[in-house]
């Protein structure tokens, strides 16, 4: 997963640490965007209609 995120961000004129956060950070968008697709598409439905 980091090879992959690293290849796509030019390391090679970018600091380590820099590319460190910018993966980390881009990691934790696609697993936000993943979980509220997920609980979007099955659960926001129900919580709308059964508001508790």
């Amino acid at each position: 997963m980091l090879k992959i995120v690293m290849s796509i961000i030019p390391g090679t004129y970018l600091p380590e640490i820099f590319n460190i956060k910018a993966a980390a950070v881009i990691g934790l968008i696609i697993v936000v965007l993943a979980v509220a697709i997920a609980i979007g598409g099955s659960k926001s439905r129900g919580i709308r209609r059964k508001p508790e």
